[in-house]
């Protein structure tokens, strides 16, 4: 009885964090402190960065969080 148990709540666990259950973060910053997505995949941040020319303030760039 208790190995059914374990593989019940194995089973559970595993099927709430299935890929696609949460939305992947976004890739462009809107907010400060948003969580966004690197181009290659990693998630990270959204802080303040230096514009580039002729782009409004303020400036939001997704960088890595470690």
């Amino acid at each position: 009885m208790k190995d059914l148990l374990l593989a019940l709540a194995l089973a559970f666990s595993v099927s709430a964090c299935e890929k696609g259950k949460h939305p992947a973060p976004p890739s462009r910053c809107e907010k400060l402190y948003e969580r966004c997505q690197l181009r290659d995949g990693v998630i990270g941040v959204c802080g303040e960065a230096e514009c580039a020319p002729g782009e409004p303030a303020p400036c939001l760039r997704c960088t890595a969080q470690h």
